[in-house]
Formats: structure tokens, C-alpha cells, sequence
């Protein structure tokens, strides 16, 4: 049942979500209408005031719509994201019962494992980490164990000699067995001899040749077995809840000694009196993915506020690198004779690679001069939208309602104080220049430094 309502939760819910959001078509059925939601400045952001500054003479409702679809769109897919991870986390992620309290060990030649169960005890709920060792050899299991493990080490213990009977060279002492769950002591008769690592001790070359054994103890769990090894050496060689957690522990070994010899571990069904319910332990893998998911629309819901924020940071700066060339070039022409009108249109008409958003600009007042809007109105206008340009567009309104008479120098001056912030403004670029220059010369020094060093440090 809960896969089916799983399943019925994607189709009816999030498809048709994914569907208007990947598509561009944001329908009112599915998404709120951005008209309703104007206000909140939170979705809004900086899109009108960026709709106004990036884009004169566009309607900004239209940016804005767009802004906050955008927001929308990110929203949304996270809602469906989180929806998607919670479902399935809760539809397939449960934690299923430990049934008849059995859980499987591996075979008598694996390897323990680790396993996280939660133990729900009278209304507590305990967390604990159990090592399952491997079943343990039976009896007759035991004795094929033992005679593999003795060839094993008749096998290698030799070494590089050609038998125990003409030993030379330093014997091999393994300490396990692969894929066997033994280990190995090793006890030589006399340590003058041979030593506990398997090389030979000092032999005198008047006892040549020498007799002498070795004990190998066999250890698998409580049982050891004992081997001895005749060794001749015919030659030297030549070098409260901490209550209950403990009876819970008790508990687990108990259970652990009392089935070893079983293929799997039977946990105990009560402790102290109260009934024990096993569970495993869940994962957080799907609730942390759910939590990058947020991260991750946050992170881009960020990203939308930066870039328009970025954009009108380079607006800004476009804009007041042009404004000395914008004034000569008005100062020039008015100058020459033209109207203000004309000196306007002729710069627009140019294409000079100038900055697009004082074009735009500039293109903008224009219309609004070609649609009848009075010249003063508009310069003061385009004063308001740029206040860099905010006294020259003065004087330009001087021009047009007291004529140039006695303007020329007022105009020459605010030229020259143009000029000068250009040169201010190209120092200061010069000087964050080089600022950002020092990481690349530094990154260059220290390879340098490496070149240079590392054929001296490799010859000592």
C-alpha cells in the first residue's frame, strides 16, 4: 500500500509541478500568479530597481514577473525535490524489524561484522553497535580445521631451507593462516638456538649439527592445539541507561558464546524482566540529501540577487568611466555651434563602442524627446537616473532656456574637472591592478623557489 501512495504522490503532485516549471509555463493551477505576490520583497528582490537602471524604458512589471518566475521555478524544484527524498525515505527507508530476533553471522571461515540496532525496552529506546562474530567450528569441523592449519605450517616453516632436517638459513614462523580463524604462538625449545622470530641464534661450530624443536600453539577461540617440529641445524647462517546498556551488553555476549556454533546470532527477547524489540538503526542518507537539496536553492536563490546586484555594480562603473568622454564630446559640438538637441543625437547615432548603457540611456531620452516630453524635463530626468551626470545635465538645461552666452567656460570647467576624474579613476584601477597581481607573482616565486631547490634537495 504505501508504495502504491508513493507512486500516486509523484504523478499527481510533482509532475505536473515539474512539467509548467521546465517547460516556462507556469500555470495558475500550479503556480501562484506572480501578479499576487508583487509585494513581497523577498521574491522581488533588487528586479525592479534593476528593471529601471538596465533597461530604460521597458516596463519593469515584466522584469520583475520574470525575476520572481525564476525564484519560483527554484522554489518549486526543491519543494518537489524534498517531496521526492521525504517520500521515499519514509515509504522505503523504515527501519524493519529484526524478525524472530535472529540475525545471520557469517560462516566459520568469514569475518566478523558490525551491525546498528535500536533495542525499544518497556517504553526505552536504546541504540547499541553489535560485532557478530562468524559460527563457530563444531567438533569434527574443529579437527579438519587443525590438520589444514598443521599442513599449512609443515608448508612454510622450512623456509628457504630445503627441509627441517638441514636447516641453514633462518626459518618462517606464521603468525596466521589465510582464510582460517587461527592464530599461531611460537615456542622454540632453546632461544640460543632460534630465536622467537625464526632466525638462528649463535651456534657454535663444534655442536654442528645440532637438534633441537619447536612448539607451534594452534589458537582458535577457547581451544588450542599443540604441535612440535624437529628442527636440525646443519650450518650457520649468516644474520541507568549506563545500567541498562551494561545488562544489554551482558546480554549480547551471553547470546553470542550460546550460539557460536549456529549460523546466526539469536538476540536475546528480554532483558530484565521486559520484552525487547530489535529494529535496525536508520540512515541519514536521505534526510541529508534532502538538506543539500535546500542548500542548494538557497545557494541559487542568492545567485539570482548577486547577478542583478553585479549588474548594476558594472552599470555604475560603466557609466562613470564615460562620463569625461561624454561631456568633451557634448562640449565639443555645442562648441562648434550645434543645438543640444542635435549634439544629443548625434552621439547616439554614432557607434563608437561606447558604453551600451549609456546608449541605452541616451537613447531612451531621445524617444521621450521624440514623443514630446520637453528637453529640460527629460535631461533633468536623465540627471535623476545617472547622478554622476547630474550637473552637466544642469548646464545643458541652462543652455536651452538662457542660450550659450556665457556657458562655453562653466562647460570648459566641468570638462576639465571630467578629465580629471578619469585620471584619478585610471589610477586607482592601476592600483588594484597591481594588488591583484601580487597572488600570480607569488604563485611564479614559490615555483621558482621549487625548480631551484628540488634538484639540491633530491641530491642530498
Amino acid at each position: 500500500m504505501k508504495y502504491f501512495l508513493c507512486i500516486l504522490v509523484l504523478i499527481t503532485v510533482l509532475l505536473p509541478v515539474l512539467a509548467d516549471l521546465f517547460t516556462g509555463k507556469a500555470k495558475k493551477r500550479v503556480l501562484p500568479f506572480p501578479g499576487k505576490i508583487m509585494k513581497y520583497r523577498s521574491l522581488t528582490g533588487k528586479a525592479a530597481d534593476a528593471a529601471r537602471c538596465l533597461h530604460p524604458g521597458t516596463d519593469p512589471e515584466k522584469a520583475v514577473r520574470r525575476h520572481v518566475l525564476r525564484k519560483l521555478r527554484i522554489l518549486y524544484g526543491m519543494a518537489a525535490g524534498i517531496v521526492c527524498l521525504l517520500t521515499v525515505y519514509f515509504c522505503f527507508g523504515q527501519s524493519p524489524r529484526v524478525e524472530n530476533n535472529r540475525v545471520a553471522r557469517m560462516e566459520a571461515d568469514g569475518s566478523s561484522r558490525s551491525v546498528d540496532l535500536s533495542a525499544e525496552i518497556g517504553g526505552e529506546k536504546e541504540n547499541v553497535t553489535i560485532q557478530i562474530a562468524p559460527r563457530r567450528y563444531d567438533e569434527q569441523e574443529r579437527a579438519v580445521l587443525m590438520q589444514e592449519v598443521k599442513a599449512y605450517i609443515s608448508q612454510k616453516i622450512p623456509g628457504e631451507n630445503p627441509d627441517l632436517s638441514h636447516v641453514t638459513l633462518p626459518l618462517s614462523f606464521p603468525d596466521t593462516v589465510p582464510g582460517k580463524p587461527v592464530s599461531i604462538e611460537w615456542m622454540p625449545e632453546d632461544y640460543n638456538l632460534i630465536r622467537q622470530d625464526g632466525t638462528l641464534g649463535e651456534v657454535e661450530k663444534e655442536w654442528i649439527p645440532v637438534t633441537t624443536s619447536v612448539r607451534a600453539l594452534i589458537h582458535y577461540e577457547e581451544f588450542t592445539e599443540e604441535e612440535t617440529y624437529p628442527v636440525t641445524i646443519t650450518g650457520l647462517s649468516l644474520d541507568g541507561q549506563e545500567s541498562l546498556k551494561a545488562e544489554l551488553d551482558a546480554a549480547l555476549q551471553k547470546a553470542d558464546e550460546s550460539s557460536r556454533e549456529d549460523d546466526a546470532l539469536f538476540l536475546p527477547s528480554r532483558i530484565g524482566g521486559k520484552e525487547v524489540v530489535w529494529k535496525y538503526q536508520k540512515g541519514l542518507l536521505l534526510p541529508a540529501a534532502a538538506g543539500m537539496v535546500l542548500a542548494g536553492a538557497l545557494f541559487f536563490l542568492y545567485r539570482q540577487e548577486d547577478r542583478l546586484q553585479k549588474e548594476m555594480d558594472r552599470r555604475n562603473k560603466e557609466l562613470e568611466r564615460e562620463y569625461p568622454v561624454f561631456v568633451q564630446r557634448m562640449v565639443l559640438m555645442l562648441g562648434a555651434g550645434m543645438t543640444v538637441r542635435r549634439s544629443w543625437e548625434s552621439i547616439v547615432k554614432e557607434d563608437d563602442g561606447q558604453s551600451k548603457y549609456l546608449k541605452r540611456e541616451m537613447q531612451y531620452a531621445l524617444r521621450r524627446m521624440n514623443a514630446g516630453i520637453p528637453e529640460t524635463e527629460v535631461y533633468r530626468e536623465f540627471g535623476m537616473r545617472m547622478p554622476g551626470y547630474a550637473p552637466f545635465c544642469q548646464l545643458l538645461m541652462q543652455v536651452i532656456r538662457k542660450g550659450s552666452r556665457g556657458m562655453q567656460e562653466m562647460m570648459m570647467r566641468e570638462a576639465k574637472d571630467a578629465e580629471q576624474r578619469r585620471r584619478e579613476m585610471a589610477r586607482q584601477l592601476g592600483e588594484t591592478a597591481g594588488t591583484r597581481l601580487m597572488l600570480p607573482m607569488m604563485m611564479l616565486l614559490i615555483l621558482v623557489l621549487v625548480i631551484v631547490m628540488a634538484p639540491a634537495m633530491l641530491s642530498m
